[in-house]
């Protein structure tokens, strides 16, 4: 009997050692999986700054335009661009905070040896910090920052500051290795509308480009050579769990796809390249199978989907059905996005002689006619 109560006690002990065991795997890819959330966000800003800037003429609009990007999509707290030499004059002030004398960070030692040096800086509250960076944080309002010269070759434009103000966390490794490619990018922005030489900016763009996406596909390759060696050691005692894992190594090559897709668009319509492929195919059933993707963000959002493609049954057109689908889920799923909570957006077919008439409306803000 006391034999039996001893292995019983040990199988016990086993399950629950495999069971904070897969916890804590568990937690670790949900971790791995918001990391990869945050660097597809960046990715994409950065593509949407770079697009933005790439027809900008004028400096500080462009400064403008990667400062808001940061602080208001990536969720920086300040954004700050000294230009010149020191102590430097304020390109770009932005921040959640109201700074009265931001040209004072140009007297800050820390800020004139990055300059100087050519070397970047990062400082996080949670660190044994010198007084200079303690009251380079102070001016900043921040708990973690980095600092980055801004040069192209020998030429030294000025010093690009961010930072983030959040008690419980500070700017990760990832987050620093993509700010340090948005320096670049400052740079030679900073470059091209001092020379004009528009093709060299954009080439330098493209560059930029290709390192951070190389950088951004790293970490769904790593989930899925993690799932892949945990099933190779035999570490899933049970099927369901096997099968668990693997369908979220499945999701995850799935957004990878996605996400070399888009950056494939990206060069083909650049280089005038994009290529159509036109075929026959049901144009309600595609509306209907793109609202039902997106129904679960309308549910989360509270927005009613109103739509009249049960009353048309079908609609032959001919076209590029692919990207077509692209086109309605992104006008759709903006619509969603900024729609306020109880809100409606409405997905409207007509047929008007030989011609198909999609509507896609909703009472939120709405798209500028510019």
């Amino acid at each position: 009997m006391i034999a039996s109560l001893s292995k019983l006690e040990e199988s016990l002990q086993e399950q629950q050692r495999i069971a904070r065991l897969l916890i804590q795997k568990d937690l670790a890819l949900a971790e791995s999986n918001d990391q990869l959330n945050r660097e597809v966000s960046q990715l994409r800003v950065l593509q949407e700054i770079n697009n933005k800037v790439r027809i900008t003429s004028q400096c500080d609009a462009a400064l403008e335009t990667i400062a808001q990007g940061l602080v208001l999509q990536l969720h920086f707290s300040v954004v700050i661009i000294l230009l010149g030499e020191p102590p430097f004059t304020v390109g770009v002030n932005y921040s959640y905070h109201s700074m009265t004398h931001p040209e004072q960070l140009g007297l800050n030692s820390l800020v004139q040896e990055v300059y100087a040096r050519n070397i970047y800086r990062t400082i996080s509250h949670n660190q044994n910090i010198m007084a200079d960076e303690q009251e380079l944080m102070k001016q900043l309002r921040t708990t973690s920052a980095c600092i980055f010269p801004l040069q192209v070759r020998e030429k030294k434009y000025g010093v690009f500051i961010c930072g983030m103000d959040d008690p419980y966390q500070t700017l990760t490794v990832e987050d620093q290795e993509f700010l340090g490619v948005v320096a670049s990018s400052i740079s030679v922005t900073l470059e091209s509308l001092e020379t004009e030489e528009r093709q060299r900016y954009i080439d330098a763009l493209k560059s930029e480009f290709i390192s951070i996406t190389s950088h951004q596909l790293r970490t769904p390759l790593s989930i899925i050579k993690w799932i892949l060696k945990m099933s190779l050691d035999g570490d899933f005692s049970e099927p369901t769990e096997l099968h668990d894992f693997l369908s979220k190594a499945y999701q995850t090559n799935e957004r990878m796809i996605a996400l070399v897709n888009d950056l494939l668009d990206v060069s083909r319509i650049e280089e005038g390249k994009m290529e159509y492929h036109f075929v026959k195919f049901d144009l309600v059933g595609l509306l209907k199978e793109t609202l039902d993707q997106l129904k679960i963000l309308a549910e989360k959002k509270h927005v009613s989907l109103r739509h009249n493609l049960d009353a048309i049954h079908a609609l032959s057109i001919t076209g590029d059905c692919k990207q077509l689908s692209l086109v309605f889920h992104n006008l759709i799923d903006n619509a969603i996005k900024f729609t306020p909570r109880e809100g409606t957006v409405t997905v409207w077919v007509e047929r008007q002689s030989a011609e198909a008439h999609i509507q896609i409306k909703d009472t939120g803000i709405g798209i500028s006619e510019s």
